[in-house]
C-alpha cells in the first residue's frame, strides 16, 4: 500500500522549487525528495554509487535511487508546468489521469 501524500505539500514543493531542481514523489513512501540537474547528470555519467568518494555518495544516494529506480518516483511538475487558474485541473490529471470536479 502506498503512503498517502498531503496536496499542500505537494503544491507547497511546488511553489518554492527553485528552475536547476526537481522534486519527485515517492510513491511508496509518500516522501518529496529535491535533486539538482547537476546531481542528475553525476549519477547517468557514473557506474556505480561505490566509485564516487564517500562524501559525494551521501550526496548522490537519492538521485541513484531516482535513476535506478524510475518506476519508484514520479517527478512532480514545475512551476512553469502550471498556472495558478490550472494548478488543480493540472495536479488531479498528474495523479489520476482525469481531470476532477472537487478538491
Amino acid at each position: 500500500m502506498r503512503n498517502p501524500v498531503q496536496l499542500k505539500t505537494i503544491v507547497g514543493e511546488m511553489e518554492f522549487s527553485f528552475d536547476e531542481s526537481t522534486a519527485f514523489l515517492n510513491n511508496e513512501t509518500g516522501k518529496i525528495v529535491s535533486v539538482t540537474s547537476e546531481e542528475l547528470n553525476v549519477v547517468e555519467e557514473t557506474e556505480a554509487l561505490e566509485d564516487l568518494p564517500e562524501w559525494q555518495q551521501e550526496e548522490l544516494e537519492i538521485a541513484f535511487d531516482i535513476v535506478g529506480n524510475p518506476e519508484k518516483y514520479k517527478a512532480l511538475p514545475d512551476k512553469y508546468e502550471i498556472n495558478d487558474n490550472k494548478r488543480r485541473d493540472h495536479l488531479c490529471s498528474f495523479f489520476f489521469g482525469r481531470v476532477c470536479l472537487l478538491l
